[in-house]
């Protein structure tokens, strides 16, 4: 069984839609999708769609994979579908006519283990998908290979632990100096295909308006962290050894000296990357706030070339930052951008690089 192209989905006639199945472990609405070849009816591909209720969220997780990638940083290709695109409404389709075949299945004796109501419901009811790679491979404290051989793995986990700083993300690798339980599910050890033998993160968003204090808090302890990394190789092997046995009912193992400069060397390498994203995005923070500005001014001035009602004025220049700002939030929302997270993160990762 191997992924499919994302983006190539449902509008290939050259394969049949043949099971829909939950992933139980997630608390929300995630579908493993297998297809088979149209003409052997043999089962060859599979990929994941996740739900997400809130679109903003659906597209905060998009960015963050953006990022990842840009970090060059392993991780599944994803993107968005929407209600009203042809993808949706096929995929509609071949679920109705999966639970068609499946009704008469059961009409005849055979047992239906598949059921497709879950997925009817989501499409019926969600406003945004995410379709994402599916990666095969086990989580990556669960893998005999990848746990016996920490050199080959520790660079990667040393980008991973960047991007999750930077991202604020404490749902994959357990850090203790930073209170983070971890999740061993949110990353993998790739088993074949183009992730063969490699770490795979999963599943983290760019959070749009983290809390001010426990940001604050939050960022103490990661500069905290990253001044250590950068001048101690012995407390980045406190912290991979963290990383590796914490959550992994496995007995703490030896991490080598070798394996903690590797994780060093992967964690500098992508702070250093992603000081380069600060002016991007700074770039695009000037640009949204130079268009509100100026719709703020085209609507001032039309206010003023009309007779206004008794007790109406022009918008007070008080008003107008407020209406600048609150316009400027949910234009970054819309984008599924947290810019001011973001700028921040980086520029605190690169007053510490240098």
């Amino acid at each position: 069984m191997t992924s499919t192209d994302v983006r190539s989905l449902f509008a290939c006639p050259d394969s049949t839609l043949t099971r829909a199945s939950r992933f139980a472990r997630s608390p929300g609405s995630v579908f493993f999708c297998h297809f088979a070849d149209a003409q052997t009816s043999v089962e060859d591909k599979v990929v994941v769609l996740k739900f997400i209720s809130d679109r903003l969220l659906c597209q905060s997780e998009m960015f963050a994979s953006e990022i990842a990638r840009y970090l060059d940083i392993n991780g599944p290709q994803c993107r968005i579908v929407m209600p009203d695109s042809y993808e949706w409404a096929e995929l509609k389709a071949r679920c109705y006519e999966l639970r068609r075949q499946q009704q008469e299945q059961e009409q005849d004796g055979t047992e239906s283990t598949d059921r497709t109501e879950s997925i009817l419901h989501c499409l019926e009811k969600q406003h945004s998908l995410l379709v994402l790679e599916y990666i095969p491979g086990p989580p990556l404290l669960t893998s005999e290979e990848a746990i016996e051989d920490v050199e080959s793995i520790a660079y990667a986990l040393g980008q991973v632990l960047a991007l999750d700083m930077i991202l604020g993300n404490p749902d994959r690798l357990c850090v203790k100096r930073l209170g983070w339980p971890g999740n061993p599910h949110n990353i993998l050890f790739g088993r074949g295909g183009r992730h063969d033998k490699r770490v795979v993160c999963i599943d983290a968003v760019v959070q749009r308006k983290p809390p001010q204090v426990l940001t604050s808090l939050e960022d103490a302890s990661c500069e905290e962290l990253a001044e250590l990394a950068f001048n101690d190789v012995g407390f980045v092997r406190e912290v991979l050894e963290d990383a590796l046995f914490d959550n992994s009912q496995r007995p703490g193992g030896c991490v080598t000296v070798e394996s903690a400069e590797l994780m060093q060397r992967g964690m500098v390498a992508t702070w250093k990357k992603a000081g380069d994203l600060r002016g991007i995005f700074e770039m695009m923070l000037r640009n949204i706030d130079e268009w509100i500005e100026e719709f703020v001014d085209d609507m001032d001035n039309e206010s003023m070339n009309h007779v206004l009602p008794v007790g109406n004025s022009a918008l007070s220049p008080r008003t107008r930052r407020s209406l600048s700002r609150t316009s400027l939030c949910v234009v970054v929302d819309v984008a599924g951008i947290s810019l001011t997270m973001l700028s921040r993160s980086v520029c605190s990762r690169k007053q510490t690089t240098g």
